[in-house]
């Protein structure tokens, strides 16, 4: 999420800390997940659930143009 409100805002920000918390939070995670069967079998069933969305940078063009793309896009998708 950081990563992308960087790019939309076309800021940099620093994510040390944030980078850090994530290892230390992801270690309890972890344990917790070794010590405690249904938690682990809970954990192992949403991961599979889950459907990662790839990040895309966005393309740098105005709203106008994107509202044009977009009309553009649906007049040529065939009805179903």
């Amino acid at each position: 999420m950081v990563r992308r409100l960087e790019s939309i805002l076309h800021i940099y920000l620093d994510t040390l800390d944030l980078e850090a918390q994530v290892r230390e939070f992801e270690g309890k995670f972890d344990s917790m997940a070794q010590n405690n069967l249904e938690f682990r079998n809970y954990t192992e069933r949403l991961e599979q659930e889950y459907t990662e969305i790839k990040y895309e940078k966005p393309l740098d063009i105005s709203a106008d143009e994107s509202v044009r793309i977009a009309e553009e896009f649906i007049r040529k998708k065939p009805d179903n």
